[in-house]
């Protein structure tokens, strides 16, 4: 705690990274706005800007089952191609 540039966070900051990784991870901005209690869109949408500057690192998955694939999809992951194998490619931030 002796480190100076810690005072130099405010409270808001991590309400603003809060909802900035909320919407990464969601891709979902009305879901945002209802978590923030913001009233009008435009103030919600002021967060999606910070993800412009985000460096996103992927958790990777594939998989040739359809259970599987579904298991995916509903843990989060996002579906990305299907290979010409017939391997389907997930990701997850």
């Amino acid at each position: 705690m002796k480190d100076p540039s810690i005072q130099t966070i405010r409270l808001y900051d991590f309400r603003h990274y809060f909802a900035t990784m909320l919407f990464a991870k969601t891709n979902n901005i009305l879901y945002v706005k209802q978590q923030m209690g913001h009233k009008k869109i435009e103030t919600t949408m002021t967060y999606t800007q910070l993800l412009e500057n985000l460096d996103p690192e992927y958790v990777t998955e594939a998989t040739d089952n359809t259970d599987r694939a579904k298991e995916l999809s509903n843990s989060g992951f996002e579906y990305v191609a299907t290979t010409p194998d017939k391997m389907m490619l997930f990701r997850k931030r």
